[in-house]
């Protein structure tokens, strides 16, 4: 049996971040680096997104994103007091399970997102300060993405420190998978160790995304063997036949780009909530320059703020009559999907920076097949 290795740049620090500020006076050109400030805003000609991209949400639909627990309705009480229950179950529960299983457990999803993978993910915005995706496949849960309350049930601490988790969990940097298909070793690099270690739970497997800068859990991924072997997050070698993803058209490949858009968008604003932020406001106009970029960045095959066509930050949201008194980018490549990117962003000091920043109060998302854009606003007075 021929024994074959792969080496991915899967879910590796491939990440880069940028902020721009409009000055009184022309500042230098900007280049990659963490913190470099934009030049004055001018304006240019409009920019657009392909017409055939999928469209993006309203800003108004964010709104019920995070939860500000501050309705005096005694049927609003109520309604929290359910969710607060439903946040309480060991989500680890529903792996295996039906359909009907979820919908007894949660409820009906906000809505139902297709995926790079082969399955639906039903999406939960509202279940506390949580936030919570299940994957069904042919009816059946293979995956679950839990943070905040939402993975309560399942750590019993939501924000464990590593060393907990450490103690609790077989973590290893050298991960064997073994399955009727073949041999499979997962081999993580010390920084996956800390940053999303993997362990096997029962009949299934847990990713944990950890928070290194305060030094807690952010999210937990429980999935089959089928799912870990189609994302492939880590190095690899194996033996044997990897499932193969399913191959999607060019109506269906924009469909799960949109619902990675979102995704980022959602995952962010609840990740602001935890520190106590407002959340952003959606920006469609932002959203068209960050798609753009992800799209100019697979298309002339590089991975830089700076396109060799189209220019710097501030020339793209000149580009996209885009008025700003502050612009920022995280740019990933080659995550899994949008939530695993959004992690990423949060454990690189410069990305986290944009995150959390205090003064934009607009989000735009723009992804292209696997490449990841995120453009932040503070707007001109």
């Amino acid at each position: 049996m021929l024994k074959r290795s792969a080496l991915l740049m899967v879910l590796l620090a491939i990440l880069a971040v940028l902020v721009y500020e409009q000055q009184n006076q022309m500042a230098p050109a900007p280049d990659a680096s963490i913190g470099q400030m934009a030049a004055e805003k001018r304006k240019s000609g409009n920019g657009g997104k392909d017409s055939a991209q999928t469209s993006r949400f309203a800003t108004e639909e964010k709104k019920d994103d995070v939860d500000e627990g501050t309705d005096e309705d005694t049927g609003e009480s109520d309604a929290k007091t359910e969710q607060a229950s439903a946040s309480l179950v060991n989500v680890s529960a529903l792996m295996g399970k039906q359909e009907k299983d979820v919908i007894a457990t949660y409820g009906d999803p906000v809505r139902k997102d297709p995926s790079a993978f082969g399955y639906v993910s039903w999406v939960y915005t509202n279940v506390d300060d949580g936030y919570l995706v299940v994957c069904v496949e042919h009816g059946e849960v293979v995956s679950i993405v839990a943070s905040g309350s939402a993975a309560a049930g399942f750590l019993g601490n939501e924000r464990a420190s590593f060393s907990e988790l450490e103690k609790a969990y077989s973590f290893e940097e050298n991960v064997p998978v073994e399955t009727d298909d073949g041999q499979f070793t997962f081999r993580l690099t010390g920084e996956d160790y800390k940053m999303r270690p993997l362990a096997p739970v029962d009949d299934y497997w847990l990713q944990v995304y950890m928070d290194i800068h305060t030094d807690e859990v952010s999210s937990i991924r429980l999935m089959t063997d089928e799912v870990l072997l189609k994302q492939k997050p880590y190095s690899l070698s194996y033996t044997g036949t990897l499932p193969e993803r399913p191959e999607l058209s060019e109506e269906q490949m924009k469909q799960v780009e949109a619902a990675n858009e979102q995704q980022i968008f959602e995952r962010t604003n609840h990740i602001r909530a935890y520190h106590g932020l407002p959340p952003f406001e959606w920006s469609e106009e932002v959203a068209d320059v960050a798609y753009l970029h992800s799209k100019d960045m697979h298309d002339e095959q590089y991975f830089d703020h700076v396109s060799p066509v189209k220019g710097n930050l501030a020339d793209r949201f000149n580009t996209g009559e885009v008025p700003f008194a502050m612009a920022g980018e995280n740019i990933a490549l080659k995550y899994v999907d949008g939530i695993a990117a959004t992690e990423g962003w949060l454990n690189s000091e410069g990305h986290r920076v944009n995150l959390l920043h205090e003064e934009f109060t607009f989000l735009g998302v723009g992804v292209y097949e696997d490449y990841y854009t995120q453009n932040f606003l503070k707007p001109q007075s």
